[in-house]
């Protein structure tokens, strides 16, 4: 789901694909599209396009890891069936994912800040 930071005037200044610690955002709702695609359009150089993509690319990334997580779960595929790379790089993020476990918890969110 997107987030919008807005300016003083109300406007959209940015799109995150999630919430920004650092700054107050809204999710953004289904009327609210229309104005989001305006302003993505909007951007000379379509930098705020380029950089929602990015942002949102991150969030794809882990749904396709569980996407195959799932699959291989369900014996629809087997993770052998990936080419070596793709397994090497999914070992490897999973790995560091586990050793990241519990890091969360020293993020206070309200705080912004570890605690």
């Amino acid at each position: 789901m997107p987030y919008i930071t807005r300016n003083k005037k109300g406007e959209i200044k940015a799109i995150h694909a999630t919430p920004p610690l650092r700054s107050k955002a809204e999710s953004v709702a289904p009327e609210q599209m229309e104005e989001v695609i305006g302003f993505l359009n909007s951007s000379p150089n379509a930098e705020h396009s380029y950089s929602y993509m990015e942002t949102s690319d991150l969030e794809v990334i882990r749904v396709l890891e569980d996407l195959i997580d799932l699959l291989c779960e369900k014996h629809v595929i087997a993770f052998t069936e990936l080419p070596e790379t793709a397994q090497h790089k999914l070992s490897m993020r999973k790995k560091v994912r586990k050793n990241m476990e519990g890091f969360d918890a020293l993020i206070n969110e309200d705080e912004e800040g570890i605690f």
